[in-house]
């Protein structure tokens, strides 16, 4: 069991007088053992705010930070990776200037924002599995998210705000860009308490991130459920030596002749049907007996720090 905590307490950049306000969306996000066993298996945590933008300064030009509230800016998670460093964990920021789109439209944005980050994230997830994202492919996540948010504003506005943004008379809140750190399998290792490289927002000026901050800590004390965690770690083996065989199988189904493919067909059937949802259901109950001794012993905590805020 490990503990992760993000603080991100500010944006700051060489703003001037033609910076808007600025406010800043987060969302965190996490995988380990519970979670993978699961048809969701990143989690995906927004904090929850009536309204994102009040809690921001006005007149950012005369700042050269803007703080991010610690409701938003700080966040604690435990991970379970039973002990083979299977957990991940990151955080997505977007930053937003502000000018004269609705309250509720902003709300059906943020709404819609938690919602599309955790159906991108998953997405990928099942169609990649625990490989890390290329830069082209987090580029397609973040403008898919984007183009969710900015959906939900739009059909929010009304038809007079649409009309007075058409003739000019109305500047709807912009998308000024966004940042990411993510952290995965084996990445996570304590002791870590060391700077959060959020890459810089660069839009006529640069956004940063300069005290952003990550700790990673081990929950200490003897494991109670070690013995289950000894066994989900037995059951992932065998699945993987299951879906091994099954590639190695459709490999030289692939390249067989018509007399050899038959028997390979046989094999890979019987893989698929059988010996894979068994050793898949295997894995399942041990993953479910492990969740239930974390429960029961007080260790499977998720908390945001400033929550209650």
């Amino acid at each position: 069991m490990v503990t992760v905590q993000f603080t991100i307490p500010e944006v700051a950049g060489s703003f001037t007088n033609l910076t808007p306000k600025l406010y800043a969306w987060l969302a965190y996000f996490w995988g380990d053992i519970h979670t993978l066993g699961t048809a969701v298996p990143v989690s995906v945590f927004v904090p929850l705010s009536a309204n994102t933008r009040d809690v921001y300064p006005d007149f950012t030009q005369a700042l050269v930070a803007v703080p991010i509230p610690a409701a938003f800016g700080a966040f604690k998670v435990s991970l379970d990776d039973a002990g083979s460093g299977i957990d991940a964990a990151g955080v997505l920021v977007l930053l937003f200037g502000q000018h004269d789109t609705p309250d509720d439209a902003i709300s059906a944005g943020y709404a819609a924002f938690g919602t599309a980050v955790s159906q991108q994230l998953n997405a990928y997830v099942e169609a990649n599995g625990a490989m890390a994202p290329t830069p082209a492919q987090i580029h397609a996540i973040a403008a898919s998210i984007k183009e969710s948010v900015t959906g939900a504003i739009k059909n929010k506005l009304s038809d007079w705000d649409k009309f007075l943004t058409w003739i000019g008379q109305e500047t709807q809140d912009e998308f000024i860009g966004y940042s990411y750190a993510f952290f995965g399998p084996g990445k996570l290792k304590p002791p870590k308490d060391s700077a959060l490289d959020l890459p810089a927002i660069v839009d006529q000026i640069q956004y940063t991130f300069p005290y952003a901050k990550l700790e990673v800590q081990n929950d200490v004390g003897l494991d109670p459920c070690q013995s289950l965690v000894v066994a989900v770690n037995q059951a992932m083996t065998a699945v993987t030596a299951v879906l091994n065989r099954l590639r190695q199988l459709q490999a030289e189904y692939a390249s067989a002749t018509q007399a050899q493919k038959a028997a390979r067909k046989i094999s890979i059937e019987e893989i698929q049907n059988t010996a894979l949802p068994a050793a898949k259901k295997s894995l399942a109950d041990a993953q479910r007996a492990l969740q239930r001794c974390r429960v029961l012993s007080g260790l499977n905590q998720v908390s945001n720090v400033g929550a209650r805020s």
